[in-house]
């Protein structure tokens, strides 16, 4: 019986931990944040100062929103095919994203599908040459980056061997208040012989 109702709690368990945490993590993966939000106003360009360049940016800065997706499960392909935005599915591309997925958001639309008109065919027109030179661009940032981490690692190296050079004395303990005290006196001692031969 004992085994029965352990065989029966662990059962139950297993089931929950394979029915309610995808569940559970299917909604973490999928929400609105507003880093979601900005990709979708680089992607739409309504505002004019979402240009190219800063997505680019925004896209070295947060590599992983390539893939992203807010609540209703879209995210940067989906916006990207809305609004016929050929730099940004390169840009996407460049970071990892298929702007050709099968993936399908809460209403079961593919990224591709967001697009209308006829117009569409033409998107992606082109978008292997944007690709190379948003990864060309990519590469050279972090080789520059890295050259700069380099330097300040020599420059910090640098420091450390002008510290070497400086002889630094502490005392400790009773042995510092001697140390204190033979100062002192020698002092006073050469304040006393610089007033023998003053007088």
């Amino acid at each position: 019986m004992k085994c029965f109702t352990l065989w029966s709690v662990a059962a139950s368990t297993a089931s929950w931990w394979s029915t309610s945490v995808p569940m559970l993590l299917a909604k973490a993966e999928y929400q609105d944040t507003p880093l979601t939000t900005e990709l979708w106003m680089l992607c739409s360009k309504n505002d004019p100062t979402k240009t190219d360049e800063a997505l680019e940016g925004f896209l070295y800065s947060n590599p992983d929103l390539a893939m992203a997706r807010s609540a209703d499960r879209r995210g940067g392909l989906w916006w990207a095919w809305e609004f016929k935005n050929t730099f940004a599915l390169a840009a996407l591309k460049a970071y990892g994203a298929d702007p050709e997925t099968a993936e399908e958001d809460d209403e079961g639309s593919t990224p591709r599908q967001m697009c209308d008109g006829d117009e569409c065919d033409r998107v992606l027109d082109g978008i292997d040459t944007i690709v190379k030179q948003v990864t060309d661009r990519k590469a050279a940032r972090e080789l520059r980056e890295q050259n700069e981490l380099d330097d300040e690692d020599d420059d910090d190296d640098g420091d450390e061997d002008d510290d070497d050079d400086s002889t630094t004395v502490r005392f400790h303990g009773s042995g510092a208040k001697k140390a204190s005290a033979k100062r002192e006196n020698l002092d006073v001692a050469a304040d006393e012989d610089d007033e023998d031969e003053e007088l």
